[in-house]
């Protein structure tokens, strides 16, 4: 039987959460057979049964919101077969976030995709511990910045800071393996701050078969954003990274937090093995 890739959508109704669609559409970095588009019904107006500890819903409401929703996902999926006309399309419209982990427990779920603006306080799917709840149990999950443009004339260049786990062998996997036939990369670029970094850098390059990248290695104590913006500007920068889960604090709202991250104007694929 031949494996079919999937991408997984997840979307909450807003505009910026459309972006994810546009850039699997348009772009080149991933290659996928099919998309499972993730609806998230935010609860409105719960009311809750004592006796059973169920969350419960005014029927008018509920009924109004899956009404709703269910015509947002018919509209998504025509924009999709209007651009892929042979894309195969599944939906699902849950009220919980949760349910993303069941239906990527299915382990038919090649990547996940999430685009929008952390600015804007009405999107749920973005709020801070939302975030870092995806962060956690989703791998990998891509990021698409609301203004991202991509241009499909460029090459497409993947960047990685050096982490302890950057070489772990499920994301080696998933990047490098030809089986995978996920990622469409010319480039690989590393940036590093230690000598025994770029060593270890250069020994797993050296594992790769000749001729099938472009390498670059870039030495810089900058933060992450500030050295995506020097790498050249004619190219498609994907960045990969390879987070740390701390505290929540840490993930969150300090200076150098996972969350910080997404005001970069680059996608990043977050991988946390």
């Amino acid at each position: 039987m031949e494996n079919k890739t999937k991408a997984l959508i997840i979307l909450d109704g807003s505009e910026e959460n459309e972006r994810s669609i546009k850039f699997a559409l348009k772009s080149n970095v991933f290659k996928f057979d099919e998309i499972s588009l993730f609806f998230i019904l935010h609860p409105v107006n719960p009311v809750n049964q004592i006796r059973e500890k169920q969350l419960l819903y005014h029927d008018f409401v509920h009924d109004h919101g899956t009404k709703l929703a269910n015509m947002y996902v018919e509209k998504i999926e025509s924009l999709i077969l209007s651009e892929k006309p042979e894309m195969k399309i599944s939906n699902s419209i849950v009220n919980s976030k949760t349910n993303i982990l069941e239906r990527i427990s299915m382990q038919d779920i090649s990547f996940s995709l999430i685009s929008g603006n952390k600015e804007n306080k009405l999107n749920y799917i973005l709020l801070s511990k939302n975030f870092n709840y995806f962060l956690k149990n989703i791998k990998p999950i891509i990021f698409i910045p609301e203004n991202f443009n991509f241009d499909d004339k460029l090459n497409n260049n993947l960047v990685s800071k050096y982490s302890n786990n950057l070489f772990n062998k499920e994301i080696i996997n998933f990047f490098i393996n030809d089986e995978n036939n996920i990622l469409n990369f010319n480039k690989l670029t590393f940036l590093f701050s230690k000598e025994n970094e770029k060593f270890e850098i250069e020994k797993f390059i050296e594992k790769i078969p000749k001729n099938k990248y472009e390498f670059e290695l870039i030495n810089s104590r900058e933060k992450i954003t500030e050295s995506l913006q020097k790498i050249n500007n004619n190219e498609n920068i994907i960045f990969n990274y390879a987070p740390k889960i701390k505290s929540y604090f840490w993930n969150n709202f300090s200076k150098n937090s996972n969350f910080s991250l997404i005001n970069s104007k680059f996608p990043i694929i977050f991988n946390n093995y």
